[in-house]
């Protein structure tokens, strides 16, 4: 009988133990998601860039599994917008257990609904009347969705170009994007919002130019200011769904 090196004997004890791990039970260790989509149809969105975001969402929705909660959230133009809103959640498995065919049609179920809430909230109908776009009041609205108790990874992921567009503060132009003196006098009067606890995403942004850089750095702060999650990869002109890291 050969003797084993006590570290490869536990790294093969190990290895055991995660190739009993059942399909199941993965699932049921896998942290559930909570996804907060703003979808912002402002004239400054083409067609293309509807279409890209409609791909994105698609993709996106057909990741949620049992336990995660969808809202997806017209982004306002102001804060007395009425706004259109989708939500709806894939019940979670009972522990340890494998899905049951009542279950797995659910969830189909509730997945094909967030399709048709897909392309319902990235149509072209009426973009050319929206004139402004107020991010700070999407973002005042969210934050009250935003449950750290819940046990679910949240997930604040913006299909937009990032540009807060009002008749107060125009984020178009480079010399009118604040610097963090502004965030923290907003901050310091109670004007920011609490996104403790979630992943910021942004998908459709301007890069590779100085106002871009610029805004990055702008829209950076302020998320880490209402303490949300910070990953440079999350904020991009096009990407995978699958590449989603937080």
């Amino acid at each position: 009988m050969i003797a084993l090196h006590p570290r490869v004997a536990l790294t093969g004890a190990l290895l055991l133990v995660s190739l009993a791990v059942s399909p199941a039970q993965a699932q049921g260790q896998a942290k559930s998601r909570h996804y907060i989509i703003g979808v912002d149809r402002s004239g400054s969105r083409t067609a293309q860039q509807l279409a890209d975001m409609r791909q994105f969402l698609d993709a996106l929705l057909q990741q949620a599994s049992y336990g995660d909660r969808v809202e997806i959230v017209e982004v306002l133009q102001s804060p007395l917008d009425n706004v259109r809103q989708f939500r709806d959640s894939i019940p979670a498995l009972r522990s340890g257990q494998a899905p049951s065919n009542r279950e797995e049609r659910r969830k189909r179920a509730v997945q094909s609904a967030f399709r048709s809430a897909a392309q319902v909230f990235t149509d072209t109908a009426g973009i050319s009347r929206i004139r402004h776009t107020d991010i700070f009041a999407f973002l005042t609205r969210v934050s009250d969705y935003i449950e750290p108790a819940s046990g679910r990874e949240t997930l604040l992921i913006l299909l937009s170009d990032m540009i807060h567009d009002t008749p107060e503060l125009n984020l178009s132009r480079s010399n009118a994007i604040p610097g963090a003196t502004w965030i923290r006098q907003r901050a310091d009067a109670g004007l920011v919002p609490s996104l403790r606890g979630a992943c910021f995403v942004a998908v459709g942004v301007d890069v590779g130019t100085p106002r871009a850089a610029r805004l990055k750095q702008f829209w950076f702060d302020y998320m880490r200011t209402a303490g949300a999650i910070v990953v440079d990869g999350n904020y991009r002109g096009t990407m995978s769904a699958a590449n989603l890291r937080c």
